[in-house]
């Protein structure tokens, strides 16, 4: 037996402002990324923004991914070029991860159009 309605239209509607926000990220970004390299350029972005370092070795503590596959997805977002890999200049053993600048700035503004939509056209519009 299929399942009738069930939630409230309040959900329904976030569920849909969700819906437009991927959208958006699609459009926004152009490339595509998965669910697990999104989630690790999110974690890179907040860092970055936070003015926290990012090492490789804490790519895996991502909660969500496991320890393997985050390493993978950040070893091949840089081979893509996407992350950089800095050396410690205190550390030669341990490097400091960072996104490209063109999609650092890419995904500040697609972030920005969501937290936008997500408000509604009639929500202040945040400072920079």
């Amino acid at each position: 037996m299929d399942a009738g309605p069930i939630a409230a239209p309040a959900t329904v509607a976030f569920a849909r402002q969700l819906i437009r926000a991927e959208q958006l990220r699609h459009r926004l970004l152009e490339e595509h990324f998965s669910p697990g390299e999104w989630q690790i350029l999110l974690e890179l972005f907040v860092a970055i923004e936070e003015g926290r370092k990012t090492a490789v070795t804490d790519i895996g503590l991502i909660e969500g991914i496991p320890r393997s596959t985050a390493l993978g997805i950040a070893a091949e977002l840089t081979r893509k070029g996407v992350i950089l890999r800095k050396a410690d200049p205190d550390d030669g053993r341990r490097f400091f991860l960072s996104i490209e600048a063109n999609l650092h700035r890419r995904i500040n503004a697609l972030l920005l159009s969501i937290m936008l939509h997500l408000r509604g056209s009639d929500a202040p519009h945040p400072e920079n």
